[in-house]
């Protein structure tokens, strides 16, 4: 992995070219080769360090290299991207088909958006996203990215606030990276269940079981509307595997759910009793 995100840093973005498109010229960090050195062992810290905390049980290093992985694997399927207009998860959205083909940007601009997009996380808070906004902000800082760069990779994290589409237009690989970052949804079903072992491990120690049993349906439900995944490809190839996995986990759940209910109704009469 640091392998990796030293090749991220050093040959694609390119801290050390003083000809990198996405480093603003007047940065000039390639005439000073050992502060640009610096600057990456810092982030490369700061980064494990993140996805080492020991809140994380699924949101940690594993699921940016997946992701990185899933990118690699799939970039020659996205020369044609056929993107909609409107969630996913809606199953009433208008289809608009519209060709793309990833650029170098795009590409980076996904790489970068994987590797902040979870950068902070803490399972009691709802601002997760945000933060790890401010936290990219500084990285885009610290290397002069060139706004353009920095605006895309700002819009992919604000996406997985609410995990779908914004109005039209939006970049045309955004409904890719969305897709990446639930590609857990439809891995084959010992998986899917590691998966949510993992975050209710997460969850749990933050609130009451009845809360994070209700909460967690929710969100099933809202994720499993529609096709779930935005690209073609992956709502063509993907979308009935996540449904039936997000099914599967809503009825144990809501099983879980019940026999909570149906102890309480019990422990209300044997106290009226009493």
């Amino acid at each position: 992995m640091e392998e990796v995100f030293r090749s991220l840093m050093l040959e694609t973005l390119g801290v050390c070219n003083r000809d990198s498109p996405f480093i603003k010229s007047e940065a000039q960090l390639g005439n000073n080769a050992n502060k640009a050195c610096q600057l990456v062992d810092h982030w490369w810290h700061l980064v494990t360090q993140s996805y080492a905390e020991p809140q994380r049980h699924y949101h940690t290093l594993a699921h940016v290299e997946s992701m990185w992985s899933q990118l690699d694997a799939h970039r020659e399927d996205t020369k044609s991207i056929e993107v909609y207009a409107s969630s996913g998860h809606d199953p009433k959205a208008p289809e608009i088909e519209e060709s793309a083909c990833l650029s170098k940007i795009d590409v980076l601009a996904i790489r970068l958006a994987i590797l902040f997009h979870d950068i902070v996380y803490d399972p009691s808070r709802g601002d997760n996203e945000l933060k790890s906004i401010e936290v990219f902000k500084s990285f885009a800082s610290d290397f002069q990215l060139v706004d353009g760069l920095a605006t895309l990779v700002i819009s992919f994290i604000q996406s997985t606030i609410k995990h779908a589409l914004p109005d039209l237009p939006f970049p045309s690989s955004l409904p890719l990276f969305l897709d990446l970052d639930l590609e857990v949804l439809s891995r084959p079903t010992q998986l899917y269940k590691l998966y949510s072992k993992q975050i209710s491990r997460e969850y749990l120690p933050h609130m009451p079981l009845q809360q994070y049993l209700e909460g967690r349906i929710r969100v099933l439900q809202k994720l499993s509307q529609g096709d779930v995944y935005f690209t073609k490809k992956w709502k063509q190839n993907y979308s009935q595997v996540a449904k039936q996995n997000m099914q599967d986990e809503i009825s144990l759940l809501s099983q879980q759910l019940d026999g909570l209910k149906d102890r309480d109704i019990r422990d209300g009469m044997e106290w009226r009793d009493w």
